[in-house]
């Protein structure tokens, strides 16, 4: 059998914004479900924000759920505009975190390159003092 590969498609995916303006009313099996959504895209560092949210009808039932346990507060926006304001605002953040590790790595692969060099280089300067020593040897006779 054959795997198929899609996660390429994802790599670079880093905010999920949910456009809640057609939620009226969440039960308790749609909520439970939507905790372990947001839990697995947590789990591959994806965030998921949710626009056009109206929280105050539905905040009771969500407390009592401990949904917010799982789904952070900070998460919900009133409007579409202030959940992609936040959502660029993340995706900008995290791009800059996976430059500076990009560049750390870079740096740790040049600085072990140049170890690696500076080891071969004294083997070599080693071994031809050694060849010096044995050019000495064979033109002494061979003996100690």
């Amino acid at each position: 059998m054959r795997k198929l590969e899609v996660r390429s498609k994802w790599d670079k995916l880093y905010v999920v914004v949910l456009d809640c303006s057609s939620v009226n009313a969440l039960d308790f099996t749609c909520t439970k479900m939507l905790m372990r959504v947001v839990a697995q895209f947590k789990s591959r560092g994806i965030a998921i924000l949710f626009g056009n949210w109206n929280g105050a009808s539905m905040r009771t039932l969500l407390d009592g759920m401990d949904f917010f346990d799982e789904v952070d507060e900070g998460d919900f926006f009133l409007s579409m505009e202030r959940a992609i304001e936040a959502a660029v605002r993340m995706r900008n953040e995290a791009r800059e975190k996976e430059g500076e590790r990009e560049r750390s790595m870079e740096d740790e692969r040049e600085r072990s390159m140049e170890d690696e060099e500076k080891g071969i280089g004294e083997f070599l300067a080693v071994a031809e003092g050694e060849d010096e020593q044995g050019e000495e040897w064979l033109a002494q006779g061979g003996d100690s």
